[in-house]
């Protein structure tokens, strides 16, 4: 039986339901006013179904309106609809749709198709953050474009991190914007209430936008709707109407009309077999025309006792699923059950972010894949007169599965890959056998899901990540697989194959350089070249051949010797013997390690500046001499092995608060004018390390001197919410911590008189608890009180100091991973970084910004960002499939658990007294005190000084003061 299903919601200005309730409805189609059903009804929103099986088939419409407990009748809703022939034999359909972003119309892309189904991808990628919007319009047989479709939507940032949200919004009437209403917000949600009584009757129109953080405005939203009289009974009413047939506006029909029913009937014999519309505009006593209604309608032709012969179907948009099959003709066809042939695996256009490796078969290279994924059916019914009918679509859920032959990749050569075809999967091997972690490269946009060789989802790569590289830790040894896929193929992306290189750490290309000169050919492919081991002889022609290595990241020279001869490697310079000549290794921005000849005997000016990603070299015992500016640009060095016998000196580097975080470990008896972070014979005088930059030591060795700084400035939670908190890891066991602002501080229950507390927790298997001292390479959360709740004198915020110092040295723990404690939870790990961990589908991290209502620093959160050097991060010990997507501070299960309050002794030293009015305060020190009123506002701020002080002016009635309840009368 062919129904009509309706579903209306009922919105009412406040004017408009003063002293009303709904009642009933009915509705009738076309002039059957008699045959009208009715139904009482009492809530807001209303569906029914209506059956219209007996229709003929043509254009229909359905009238509704709703009845008050006063007994009136809402004005008349009419709607039309076209009801086509029981077997659906109409021939038009879509051939083709075009679409573009914002005004772009001139970068259209235009699509044939031939399925009835609009399907694309767009790559937003490029677009700044900010409101865009997509149009679309789609084209039938008979050349008629449809009308044009408008989506808005908001860009954000490319980190998927961004800390924007809605902060304000403004609304007004009509034309009324000097009367606008500005409201602010930081929930997110738009509420509000508009007082109509005094607009006139008639058509009205609210307008709204909303505010950003960055300061940008939303589209205007502008929503009409009619004022009727405050007790709904107006005068006004429909008096005429008038509708015509496509753009047929000199023949239109108008309609006089005083009972506020429309009907009428079309008589579409005489318009050709197609696509038409109906266009409708109703007037009131007051002279206002409605919007247009456009309505669209298909004529098609009758056939004699006709009958379905064939159904088709298909899978999504994928036309090699369709499936046509012959019937016996019959009319009406009735199924008990239908049957769909699916085969194993259906390729979406876009692959689905949940992949898995369900198995492997290591020897034959085989790996099978599996994804779940919401399928599209649709169905389509042929006739005798061999006309198809319109498509009926329906999803279902489908588990897709594939084994894939796996093309060979091996550590730091570049594989050239055929690339997929549009619906098509490759799949790749790798064997990683002692690799801490590999960087992945492609030169062709796509994506790749990488699998351990326990078949964990280890990290899905985006097209954006693979083209800059990435680095990912590979803690599992063995075979790794990974399934590429959603290659790009466009004008820029033309190529049949993508090269992608996986860099080791640890894995590196021996090459015998003899006679000198003859490196590049030795080599082979250049830009398989990642880390590279020389030995040998190394002329001018040999150094500008490294210089041009562009994924060169590891270099060690140290079993070749640089000898005078061939090109100049760099501008005008020639190599000497043994000598790192002028700018020999300088701005090369992908090289991470260094090794040089073990026959140097100077490094100089400037051999090594500017190379950005250099964090790692080491200087032989031959050196007597290095230069100045060496080392200059060189940002992200953690860790020089200083060999040599020549000084360290302050010429060669940039100043230490450049180089920060710089550890240089130097032999007995090296002579130092460099100010920084340097270890001799196992000796620091001082060392300062700050929070943001890497800190690498292979080994321990001790400090006389040693303080780390970092800044906090998230707001604390309460008892309630757990916020605020950060995670922390040190190297040396802190002996004192210090803020600029407020003096020596110490963890809560620490016993330290004087010292202004904080909150210090540490992982057990029963959750986070509270501790009060911070141990070497041991991870911790910290969070600072920072809150409207406290006292100004004992909220923290800015920079804090952790400090330890000794005469004879504080032990400072060697950084390698073995040397740092992982501490067990019930259900989790959490681990210490003093170096970048970047975000994947196993790393937990703190939420820096509200996260899903979850106040900044309240939650551990799976696959968020990257974990910054100092910092620790969590790991789930549930499988990959059943690992929860965040772990809450408070909690094993999730539960929020927040920080107490400050504790009890606190505000020790004070005695609250009024006498007449006067509020006295007797304090053994200088402190800041605010009142409040008893429903938590703060009325005023007491600076109080030692001894007695006087507050006069406070209105009679009971204040909250250093949380005593204060009665003033």
């Amino acid at each position: 039986m062919k129904r009509l299903t309706y579903i209306l919601f009922l919105f009412f200005l406040s004017t408009s339901i003063r002293g009303q309730n709904l009642v009933g409805y009915e509705y009738w189609f076309d002039t059957d006013f008699p045959s009208k059903v009715y139904i009482a009804h009492t809530q807001s929103d209303i569906s029914f179904d209506a059956d219209i099986s007996t229709f003929h088939q043509g254009m229909h419409y359905i009238t509704f309106r709703v009845k008050d407990d006063k007994g009136k009748w809402s004005t008349p809703l009419t709607q039309y609809f076209y009801r086509t022939s029981s077997d659906n034999g109409a021939d038009n359909s879509l051939t083709s749709y075009e679409y573009w972003l914002d005004t772009d119309y001139t970068k259209r892309k235009n699509v044939e198709s031939t399925k009835g189904v609009i399907t694309f991808n767009l790559d937003t990628s490029t677009l700044r953050q900010g409101m865009h919007y997509l149009n679309l319009r789609a084209k039938d047989k008979l050349g008629n474009w449809s009308n044009l479709l408008t989506q808005f939507f908001y860009q954000t940032s490319s980190d998927n991190g961004a800390d924007n949200s809605l902060i304000g919004y403004e609304y007004w009437l009509d034309t009324d914007y000097t009367e606008r209403k500005n409201v602010e917000s930081t929930k997110g949600v738009i509420t509000f209430d508009l007082d109509t009584s005094t607009l006139r009757q008639g058509m009205h129109y609210l307008n709204l936008r909303a505010k950003d953080k960055l300061g940008n405005w939303s589209n205007l939203l502008t929503q009409f709707f009619y004022q009727t009289s405050s007790d709904n009974g107006a005068d006004n009413s429909l008096i005429s109407y008038e509708y015509w047939l496509d753009s047929d506006y000199a023949e239109r029909k108008t309609v006089e009309n005083t009972n506020g029913v429309i009907t009428f009937d079309l008589d579409a014999s005489s318009l050709r077999q197609g696509v038409h519309y109906l266009n409708f505009r109703a007037k009131d006593k007051l002279g206002n025309w409605s919007n247009l209604l456009t309505q669209y309608l298909m004529k098609t032709s009758a056939v004699a006792d006709n009958k379905i012969s064939n159904y088709g179907y298909w899978l999504n948009d994928d036309l090699n699923t369709l499936k046509i099959v012959d019937i016996a003709p019959v009319n009406p066809l009735e199924w008990n059950g239908f049957l769909l042939d699916i085969p194993p695996y259906i390729i979406p256009e876009s692959m689905p972010q949940k992949i898995q490796l369900t198995s492997s078969d290591k020897e034959n290279r085989k790996g099978t894949f599996a994804w779940t994924d919401s399928l599209q059916l649709n169905l389509q019914f042929k006739d005798i007169a061999d006309k198809w009918s319109t498509v009926e679509m329906d999803t279902f859920v489908h588990t897709s599965q594939i084994e894939l032959e796996a093309h060979p990749l091996s550590i730091n050569k570049g594989e050239s890959i055929t690339k997929p075809a549009n619906r098509n999967l490759a799949a790749i091997s790798i064997d990683i056998n002692k690799e801490d972690s590999v960087y992945w490269k492609a030169d062709q946009p796509c994506f790749l899901t990488l699998f351990n060789a326990k078949k964990e989802l280890v990290y899905t790569f985006s097209s954006g990540e693979l083209l800059a590289g990435k680095k990912i830790e590979t803690l599992e040894k063995g075979i790794y697989y990974a399934l590429l896929h959603d290659a790009t193929r466009d004008e820029t992306y033309n190529k049949d194959v993508i090269t992608i290189v996986c860099i080791g750490q640890n894995t590196s290309d021996t090459i015998h350089v003899e006679p000198a000169g003859t490196l590049s050919e030795l080599a082979g492919d250049p830009e398989a070249i990642v880390n590279l081991t020389l030995t040998g002889y190394l002329n001018g022609t040999d150094i500008k051949f490294i210089r041009s290595l562009k994924n060169l990241q590891r270099l060690d020279i140290s079993g070749a010797r640089i000898v005078e001869g061939g090109d100049k490697y760099y501008q005008n310079y020639l190599t000497a013997n043994d000598i790192t000549g002028d700018y020999m290794f300088c701005n090369l921005p992908n090289l991470t390690r260094l090794v040089l000849s073990n026959h140097t005997t100077k490094i100089a000016t400037a051999a090594l500046s500017n190379c950005t990603g250099l964090t790692e070299i080491e200087i032989p015992a031959s050196v007597t001499s290095v230069e100045k500016a060496v080392f200059n640009g060189c940002n992200q060095l953690l860790l020089i092995n200083w060999n040599a016998q020549a000084a360290i000196t302050a010429e060669s580097f940039d100043t230490p608060a450049k180089m920060e975080n710089l550890l240089i470990f130097a032999p007995e008896g090296t002579g130092c004018t460099y100010e920084g972070n340097v270890v001799i014979n196992g000796i620091a005088e001082k060392i300062s390390l700050t929070h943001g930059k890497g800190f690498r030591s292979p080994q321990a060795f001790k400090a006389k001197d040693i303080t780390y700084k970092r800044n906090f400035s998230m707001k604390s939670g309460n008892k309630i919410n757990a916020a605020g908190w950060e995670a922390i890891v040190l190297p040396f066991d802190v002996q004192s911590f210090s803020n600029e602002k407020q003096g020596e501080l110490a963890p809560f229950n620490s016993g330290k008189k004087g010292a202004k507390p904080f909150w210090l927790a540490q992982m057990t298997t029963d959750g986070f608890e509270h501790t009060t001292a911070m141990k070497a390479n041991k991870p911790y959360i910290i969070s600072l009180p920072n809150s409207e709740s406290y006292e100004d004198e004992f909220n923290i915020s800015g920079e804090v100091q952790f400090h330890a110092e000794d005469a004879g040295g504080v032990e400072v723990k060697a950084t390698s991973y073995k040397e740092l404690a992982r501490i067990e939870g019930s259900n989790r790990i959490m681990i210490p970084a003093y170096e970048t961990v970047f975000k994947h589908d196993t790393v937990y991290a703190i939420n820096p910004a509200t996260y899903e209502n979850i106040a900044p620093g309240g939650t551990f959160v799976r696959n968020l960002r990257d974990v910054q050097p100092f910092e620790a991060y969590l790991i789930s010990k549930e499988a990959a499939v059943n690992a929860p997507k965040l772990y809450s501070i408070g909690g094993i299960g999730g539960e929020i658990t927040g920080i107490e309050e400050l504790p009890s002794d606190a505000l020790d030293g004070i005695e609250i007294y009024v006498r007449y009015g006067v509020l006295y305060i007797k304090s053994d020190r200088e402190r800041t005190l605010s009142i409040y009123d008893t429903a938590g506002h703060m009325v005023r701020q007491v600076e109080v000084q030692e001894g007695t002080t006087a507050v006069t002016g406070l209105g009679k009635g009971i204040y909250l003061l250093a949380r005593k309840k204060i009665l003033v009368q």
